[in-house]
């Protein structure tokens, strides 16, 4: 009997897949080999093909700064392929307080479109540096 994956082209055969036979091009689940949970692939920036971006002018989006915020803030930021925002790390060392703002502007004030690969959105990290004492002025 001959094995059905002797007639199949291969990947890079040039051959090109019908848009109907693509069901879902999204990114596997990654286990957690400690708790065997899955979690998402979070593609860097630098494997994109298009950036995540903040969906409202930065005037619109109202932030209200904390009086003590100034200084740079580093932060990495988890976007889902829906363009929600799942988890931020500080990059550098800041006060509790503004951390707390920058989350709060972050996960639930800041619409952002999803980064996309070749056209299809996938779950993005991507790390931003900001002044914040220039916005104060």
């Amino acid at each position: 009997m001959k094995d059905p994956k002797d007639s199949a082209p291969l990947a890079n055969s040039g051959t090109p897949i019908p848009r109907q036979r693509i069901v879902e091009l999204s990114a596997a689940p990654e286990i957690n080999r400690l708790s065997g949970s899955a979690k998402p692939i979070y593609f860097p920036a630098s494997e994109l093909t298009l950036r995540p971006k903040v969906l409202a002018d930065w005037d619109e989006l109202g932030w209200k700064l904390p009086p003590q915020a100034h200084g740079m803030v580093r932060v990495t930021v988890y976007i889902s392929s829906s363009g929600k925002v799942d988890i931020l790390e500080f990059e550098n060392s800041i006060s509790s307080e503004i951390q707390e703002w920058v989350r709060d502007v972050l996960l639930t004030g800041t619409p952002f479109s999803p980064g996309e690969r070749h056209g299809v959105p996938v779950p993005t990290r991507i790390t931003f540096e900001f002044d914040l004492t220039p916005l104060r002025n």
